[in-house]
């Protein structure tokens, strides 16, 4: 029965896509590995935790190591605001950073196992590493490594350094997920580790496509593997400690595009265009460890917020969706205490916890 579903929704957006020259799409049709109503729905009672005085919490980061919660601001002179995660008794604030210089910060990702923050600081075309456990010293200045283009979402995955990146370049007609990149980061010398899909013809427009299958990576909080959370696609990838594939779902439903492509009249541009009816998108908000894994997730493509917040075991198994008293900004999970902390989107200074479920 759903195969038949399938094949008379393929032939149907066939005939209607073939009617309209300006649009041409290619689409691959997928069974879902899960779908939202595999989850059990949870109606969650949020507990008020703290009020900061900054208008903006840019992110949350919870340090299993030094038992810390760590805020992020834009908009507060300091840029960190530390917490005891277990009493929620300030710790200070450290690193004075002008306001126009943190707008060029995103891409944030606190490393547990180094101690280390790790920001994107992309007008300068650098990775910042901020070691969480010397910010309160005198005159600290993080380490930096300069890049010699801007990336996507560059990860330092090693010791020696090396770069991990989304670079899609084609290459042999096929396009990579994963390029390794070791000092002094060219692009021309990226060690490709993962093929996206196996596609042996000629991609209709590599930047559509490109453009299509953008996503973040998340680090682990107690192990070396990844997490590659797409923002347009329902898709969900872990790599280990070498960016090589281990798992992936596809879900919560059974469509996404390997290349879209909307043309002017004049052919001059094309762009990505969402499909529209999805039961929701994925945020680009995750959190995982050895034993759970925490996507939120958006009612619309062009949503801000996260409304819900899926959790998987770590075989990417459907398990609990919590439905959000107030729309989130962002959250982070504190896995020893069975905690998910979040800023609300109304009032962003405000800080709310709640428990989550442990089978």
């Amino acid at each position: 029965m759903r195969f038949h579903l399938y094949l008379f929704l393929l032939i149907s957006f066939c005939i209607f896509s073939c009617s309209d020259d300006k649009v041409k799409h290619q689409l691959q049709f997928h069974s879902p590995d899960y779908e939202l109503s595999d989850f059990k729905p949870v109606n969650i009672n949020s507990t008020f935790k703290v009020q900061e005085n900054q208008v903006s919490i840019k992110s949350i980061f919870i340090s299993e190591n030094t038992q810390q919660l760590i805020l992020t601001s834009l908009e507060d002179s300091s840029f960190f605001h530390f917490y005891d995660l277990q009493t929620l008794a300030s710790k200070g604030s450290f690193i004075q950073i002008p306001k126009e210089v943190k707008s060029s910060f995103f891409r944030m990702r606190l490393l547990n196992a180094e101690n280390t923050l790790q920001v994107l600081d992309d007008y300068n075309q650098r990775l910042l590493l901020y070691d969480v456990t010397r910010l309160n010293r005198d005159h600290y200045q993080p380490a930096a490594i300069d890049l010699p283009f801007s990336y996507n979402d560059p990860v330092i995955i090693d010791s020696i350094f090396t770069l991990a990146d989304d670079v899609k370049r084609k290459k042999a007609d096929h396009l990579y997920l994963v390029s390794l990149l070791k000092p002094p980061y060219e692009i021309a010398e990226a060690m490709p580790v993962n093929k996206l899909f196996l596609n042996d013809t000629d991609l209709i427009d590599t930047i559509a496509y490109n453009t299509t299958h953008q996503g973040i990576f998340h680090k682990s909080k107690n192990t070396n593997e990844w997490l590659y959370i797409y923002e347009k696609i329902p898709l969900l990838q872990i790599f280990d400690s070498t960016m090589i594939l281990q798992k992936t779902a596809i879900g919560p439903d059974s469509i996404f595009f390997q290349d879209i492509r909307v043309k002017d009249k004049s052919n001059s541009y094309s762009y990505f265009q969402p499909y529209t009816d999805r039961p929701s998108y994925f945020s680009l908000e995750a959190k995982f460890n050895s034993d759970y894994i925490f996507v939120g997730l958006k009612d619309k493509y062009d949503d801000l917020f996260i409304s819900k917040i899926l959790q998987f075991n770590h075989r990417l198994q459907p398990q609990y969706v919590y439905h959000l008293e107030q729309k989130a900004s962002v959250f982070d999970i504190d896995f020893l205490n069975k905690k998910i902390y979040y800023a609300d989107d109304k009032k962003s200074n405000r800080l709310y916890s709640f428990d989550f479920h442990s089978n």
